[in-house]
């Protein structure tokens, strides 16, 4: 997996985090996205922003594979 594409994914999360003034948790590839600090209404935003960043959105693309950790949510994005 490209470290990178990690990085962004917990950099917007933490941003979107610290904007609503709240403290970041200890993001990591195993992180659970339910334990984040986003809800889903957080989660929806963090994928216009990665799309934004990315130019896609593989939410498009694969249907039937939803992410369950920051990790996996990463793989999306190298594979597509």
């Amino acid at each position: 997996m490209t470290k990178s594409i990690l990085d962004t994914i917990t950099e917007i999360i933490s941003d979107m985090i610290a904007e609503r003034g709240e403290s970041v948790p200890a993001l990591k590839q195993d992180t659970k996205i339910s334990d984040s600090g986003l809800d889903s209404l957080d989660i929806a935003v963090l994928v216009v922003r990665l799309e934004e960043h990315f130019g896609f959105d593989p939410f498009v693309e694969v249907l039937d594979q939803y992410p369950h950790t920051l990790g996996e949510m990463a793989e999306l994005y190298v594979h597509i």
